[in-house]
């Protein structure tokens, strides 16, 4: 497995610099996504447009981005289920845990 190459990949891809996404840590069991929260278009946790909560739709983002880097480490070429990602955010995320 290349970690390092296809951190590097992801990290530069025009998807990622989008959202605002970096793949923190990539280890062989855990992957650490990063949320940039200085882009104007994820502001609004919980509908207020005004917040500085990070939007649900980047959050579900993020952990849709995690779930297949993880799954493409896992399986590569082979065969893949498919999962139901369902989430509950029960309150405003405001900053994210890493400094990117």
């Amino acid at each position: 497995m290349q970690t390092p190459a296809i951190v590097n990949t992801f990290n530069e891809s025009e998807l990622f610099k989008q959202l605002g996404f970096s793949i923190v840590d990539l280890g062989e069991n855990s992957l650490v996504l990063a949320i940039g929260d200085t882009n104007v278009s994820h502001s609004g946790g919980f509908g207020v447009l005004k917040t500085t909560g990070i939007n649900g739709a980047v959050i579900a983002a993020a952990m849709e981005s995690a779930i297949g880097i993880c799954g493409y480490l896992a399986f590569e070429d082979g065969p893949a289920g498919v999962i139901e990602l369902s989430q509950k955010i029960l309150r405003i995320i405001r900053k994210k845990p890493y400094p990117m």
